[in-house]
């Protein structure tokens, strides 16, 4: 019963740490995000500057507006093969869950739903223009 009992507790103790693991993972990636969104692409490292067009690959080829909601439209298996640590994936999508919920839910007349799909899409439309590319909504 002892060892049932130590083997309960220990497990629990390292779903903890894991869990902790993550939180800490995750605040790394976010606070590598904000670093990206505040070095100029002339003084990035070449791993900033990959993992940077990435997550813009990422953005603006793969986040698409259905039924004014958000959605990624590329698995997480796909993503893998674009060569950016998975955490980021988890954090766009957390991201975009807590964007729709708020869609769903706010009284806001500022931030609507058609304000927040209009920034999204001029967003992408900048994004494709400056890349010479033609983007169909």
């Amino acid at each position: 019963m002892a060892f049932i009992a130590f083997g309960f507790f220990y497990s629990c103790v390292k779903g903890t740490n894991n869990a902790v693991d993550i939180a800490e993972a995750e605040k790394e990636a976010r606070q590598t995000i904000l670093m990206l969104g505040m070095i100029p692409d002339s003084l990035r490292s070449p791993e900033q500057k990959t993992l940077a067009k990435n997550l813009d690959l990422l953005v603006h080829e793969h986040c698409l507006v259905k039924n004014n909601h958000l959605e990624v439209a590329i698995s997480k298996k796909e993503f893998e093969t674009i060569g950016v640590p998975e955490i980021y994936y988890n954090i766009l999508k957390k991201d975009i869950e807590n964007i729709n919920h708020y869609l769903d839910t706010t009284t806001s007349t500022i931030f609507t739903a058609d304000f927040m799909m209009d920034a999204f899409r001029e967003s992408m439309n900048e994004y494709f223009a400056a890349k010479g590319l033609n983007h169909l909504e």
